[in-house]
């Protein structure tokens, strides 16, 4: 899924799946599995870590800006093609 390995990458990861990456946590499951002769889906789920209030406000910090970043791209466009309105069909 996340393929980078720059500090933008491991900073979404660390906000979306917590300290652990998924693949390191899946892989240590799967060689367990072939270790006790049991299938990966025979052994009991693990339960999924709660997600810290560091985690939680990095998010919404994300969506914050990623909203404020599409309010602002709006607005510039409806501002040009206003602009572009008024100069061909200005009478």
């Amino acid at each position: 899924m996340f393929s980078g390995h720059g500090p933008l990458n491991s900073l979404l990861k660390l906000l979306v799946f917590g300290d652990v990456p998924v693949e390191d946590e899946t892989l240590a499951r799967v060689e367990e599995g072939r270790a006790t002769g049991a299938s990966p889906s025979s052994s009991p789920a693990t339960p999924t870590p709660e997600t810290t209030t560091v985690q939680y406000v990095g998010r919404l910090l994300l969506c914050i800006a990623g909203l404020q970043g599409a309010y602002l791209t709006w607005g510039v466009l409806q501002v040009r093609l206003m602009m572009l309105y008024s100069l061909f069909f200005a009478t």
